[in-house]
Parts: structure tokens; C-alpha cells; sequence
């Protein structure tokens, strides 16, 4: 389903450019381990030279890590990573948010019927569904979204997404 070569999303109607970091990539730990497809020891290792992003994910550097080491990552195990204009690292969860009238929402809903990429289901309250792409993965999730804005206007069409914050610098304490 992805076929932009621009990656972007929709942040309060409007479009933001998106970049794609070859060099990272975020491994779904939780699910991984949860599966049987990696043992706890390999967990361990990588957790520890990666960075632990929540909702089970870890983001690896993969001039660090040998690609043989990820074997185990299948593609729905494994997103891709992306870099906004501002160098913040992204990571698209396969899940995507949508809110609007529920006219608006069953049209969607035939919509994502018709086409057998995603699921569908109602979201918490009124005016709200979860759309998840069936094969797992998060530029899937940003190639609907934005299909949803442009073609339906919801009030919201956005891909969820994890957002890297670099570090703070560590400063030495004050004599």
C-alpha cells in the first residue's frame, strides 16, 4: 500500500514532510519476546545497545547492530524510521485515529471493506474508530491516513506515532 515517495502526514490540516532514516529502525520487543521469535538473553543485548522508546519498542542503530542480529524481525516486528523537517525521530505505529461524523465514519468504513487493507473498530466514544492496516505495518498506517484526510475530510486522520526527543545534555554539577 505505501507508494509515496515523499512521506508525510497531516498535524492540524496541515501536510508535514517526513524523511526516511535508513540507518534506525524500531524492533517491537514486547511482541517479539511475547511470540517466542527471540530469546531473552538477544532481548537484553539489544535493549541495552539501543534506545527503549515504550509500547514495547526499542530503536537500534543499524550501523551498530548486524543486520543477522534481526533476523527475528519479521516485517511487522520491524517499522520503519522516519525524520521530520525539525530532525525529530518518528516512528509510525501501525494504527491510525480517526475521528468525524458518524456519516462520515461509515463512508470510511465501506471504504476500508472495500479495499481489504485495514480493519476497522468503533473507538472509545462516539465520532471515533481505530484503523489498523493488515500487514502491520506503520507506513501502511501513514499511506491510509493520509488517503482518509484527502479523500473523506475527517476531523482526524492521523497515523499514531512514537516521537524521539533527543536527550538532554548531561551537565556536571556546579562547584
Amino acid at each position: 500500500m505505501p507508494t509515496e515517495r515523499s512521506p508525510y502526514f497531516y498535524a492540524g490540516g496541515k501536510r508535514q514532510s517526513l524523511t526516511i532514516d535508513r540507518g534506525l529502525a524500531a524492533i517491537d520487543l514486547f511482541t517479539a519476546e511475547e511470540r517466542g521469535a527471540i530469546d531473552s538473553e538477544t532481548a537484553d543485548d539489544l535493549r541495552v545497545r539501543g534506545r527503549e522508546l515504550g509500547r514495547g519498542f526499542i530503536l537500534v542503530d543499524l550501523r551498530r547492530v548486524p543486520e543477522a542480529e534481526l533476523g527475528f524481525a519479521t516485517s511487522d516486528l520491524r517499522q520503519q524510521v522516519y525524520r521530520s523537517t525539525d530532525d525529530t525521530i518518528i516512528v509510525v505505529l501501525p494504527e491510525i485515529r480517526v475521528a468525524g461524523t458518524e456519516q462520515t465514519l461509515s463512508t470510511i468504513r465501506s471504504w476500508i471493506g472495500q479495499n481489504g487493507v485495514a480493519t476497522a473498530e468503533d473507538g472509545p466514544r462516539l465520532g471515533q474508530m481505530t484503523v489498523c492496516p493488515l500487514d502491520g505495518q506503520g507506513a501502511t498506517s501513514l499511506a491510509i491516513a493520509n488517503q482518509l484526510h484527502e479523500r473523506f475530510k475527517p476531523d482526524l486522520a492521523q497515523a499514531r506515532f512514537i516521537r524521539v526527543v533527543g536527550r538532554p545534555p548531561t551537565v556536571p554539577p556546579s562547584d
